[in-house]
């Protein structure tokens, strides 16, 4: 079934170009232009991934890159977000964190026991027996948040990175951060104002003295 919408005047998708990827194993093709996500929505995919702790289901909350749904598995790349990253041709895309599928969870049955798997339960009941703890490794890990890091055999070579050296730092971009990094700006004094959503003229480094 297919949820594409109608051609709309100054979209961004290219109609003309098909691109064919997998979904969690599945054949599904989308265009030039859709993100990730829009082309599994345009392919009648409505449920993403499960949550984290009671695997309840999960589909598109904001589609865009802080889409908290939207961390897929892309090759051997864990935790794309699938709401912003662009859909390329031949991508083998795949839900995170279900076991043995996304449609039938097993971890789903958390569900059932909810009311005993208070925040932080898991630091008292798996201390004792001690010599039982590489078993309840095992069993932790299977129900841990993310993807699978394939590094032995990964692909990619480097990751771009940069270091910064400010002489100040200023986290947060609310109006105290703002005011806190502006009259720093203006006298010169390398500074780094950290936000979690957005970039503005105060995140920049500037370089002289004060």
């Amino acid at each position: 079934m297919s949820n594409r919408l109608p051609a709309q005047p100054g979209e961004v998708i290219d109609r003309s170009t098909s691109l064919s990827f997998t979904w969690n194993g599945k054949a599904m093709t989308g265009f030039e232009g859709d993100t990730i996500a829009s082309a599994l929505a345009a392919n009648g995919v409505d449920v993403f991934g499960r949550s984290m702790k009671y695997h309840r289901k999960r589909g598109i909350l904001t589609a865009d890159h802080w889409d908290p749904n939207l961390f897929l598995q892309v090759g051997d790349e864990p935790n794309v977000r699938a709401g912003s990253r662009k859909l390329q041709a031949g991508m083998v895309v795949s839900t995170q964190n279900v076991w043995p599928s996304l449609e039938f969870d097993l971890a789903a049955a958390n569900q059932l026991v909810g009311r005993f798997l208070s925040s932080g339960f898991y630091y008292k009941t798996f201390m004792r027996p001690q010599f039982l703890w590489p078993l309840y490794q095992k069993i932790l890990r299977k129900f841990a948040p993310g993807g699978e890091i394939h590094w032995k055999t990964s692909k990619h070579g480097a990751y771009d990175k940069r270091y910064a050296h400010p002489d100040v730092l200023v986290a947060g971009g609310g109006p105290s951060g703002m005011g806190a990094s502006w009259p720093r700006r203006a006298r010169h004094i390398p500074t780094w104002r950290s936000s979690s959503t957005r970039r503005s003229p105060a995140a920049t480094t500037t370089t002289g003295s004060p």
